[in-house]
């Protein structure tokens, strides 16, 4: 069963019910929760607990996408929905907000963002225009540094990394015939198109490490089933999943030469199995295929491996966990007593 938290963060659930304990690592949490009101929170967990002060306030749906750390501050993104129910995208500093993007007219998404040495603050996302189609962008300190298409076709702007003083995004873009190109972009122009356009691909989280550039998505075959990929420098990397069953790859973390993914796999069943690959076989299949689940993110910090998504109660109430080595660490996000979505982790000494 899928279920989606309201301002269109998916969530998609499983049970468990194995668990494991904090050690001496800080765990970082980007996400959601609704409160009694049926209204979607913004929240960052703190190793299992929400800081304080939310992110919002509860009034409206909201939902925080990334986070990034730089020296004791925590900086996140995403969107809040304002009285006219238009998404406005945000960036916080240590819970407070620091900013909007947009002037909540239209909708507009904060999907990543990275902080540069000299402190600047990048995010990518995507905004509707008066067509109603969807423009890429970038913004730089809460101003727009790049749009990346015209608004003739729909644009999403889903990951950025920065390598060296260079900024790269990841994302897809639709063509006249209706398909969806996956790409990156260096700056403002096209870097490599991960996808011949044929078939739809999508491309979801960007990371660099050292002088590559790696992607996490996915590209349809010819018989409707989604491949989970991994592209690296334009390349494909690695096919994760033969095509025999829908399947995404949503993050990646680099560890010396290993590469790490994370995503969800459909099984036999058509229940979608969240699972952590490393270099392209699976390492974890982190629920037991009963109910649907995904991991949207994965870490590592030494030799362990850390991965956040969300997963159902028996009520098939979404519980955001997190999952160290394949099995959930407690304490869990969230009280199972109503909707939560974890989307980003990252974790620290």
């Amino acid at each position: 069963m899928k279920m989606k938290l309201k301002i269109g963060l998916i969530v998609l659930t499983s049970v468990l019910g194995l668990n494991n304990t904090l050690n001496a690592q800080t765990i970082y949490v980007a996400g959601g929760a609704y409160n009694n009101q049926g209204k979607c929170v913004a929240k960052v967990w703190k190793n299992g607990a929400a800081m304080t002060p939310p992110l919002t306030d509860g009034r409206y749906d909201a939902n925080a996408t990334w986070l990034a750390l730089s020296g004791n501050d925590v900086y996140a993104t995403g969107s809040e929905r304002n009285a006219n129910t238009k998404l406005i995208a945000k960036v916080w500093k240590n819970g407070t907000l620091l900013y909007d993007l947009s002037d909540g007219r239209t909708n507009t998404f904060a999907m990543a963002l990275v902080i540069s040495p000299d402190n600047h603050v990048y995010v990518a996302g995507y905004e509707e225009i008066a067509n109603g189609k969807m423009v890429a962008k970038v913004w730089k300190d809460g101003v727009v540094l790049y749009q990346l298409n015209d608004g003739t076709y729909n644009a999403r702007a889903m990951g950025i990394g920065l390598l060296g003083d260079a900024i790269y995004i990841s994302g897809f873009i639709e063509r006249a015939n209706g398909r969806t190109l996956a790409k990156i972009w260096k700056e403002n122009e096209v870097w490599a198109d991960l996808s011949n356009g044929t078939q739809n691909a999508y491309a979801y989280g960007l990371t660099v490490s050292g002088e590559d550039v790696f992607v996490a998505g996915s590209e349809y075959t010819a018989s409707g089933h989604a491949v989970a990929k991994v592209w690296k420098n334009g390349t494909v990397v690695t096919s994760l999943t033969d095509g025999s069953n829908n399947a995404d790859a949503f993050f990646i973390a680099i560890s010396g030469q290993d590469i790490y993914a994370t995503g969800y796999e459909a099984n036999r069943n058509g229940v979608n199995v969240a699972k952590v690959w490393k270099n392209g076989t699976i390492l974890y299949e982190l629920n037991d295929g009963t109910r649907d689940a995904v991991a949207r993110c994965v870490a590592v910090l030494g030799s362990d491996i850390y991965a956040v998504g969300s997963e159902a109660t028996g009520a098939d109430i979404a519980v955001a966990k997190v999952w160290k080595n394949g099995v959930i660490l407690a304490p869990t996000l969230g009280n199972s007593k109503y909707d939560t979505g974890a989307n980003y982790l990252l974790v620290t000494k």
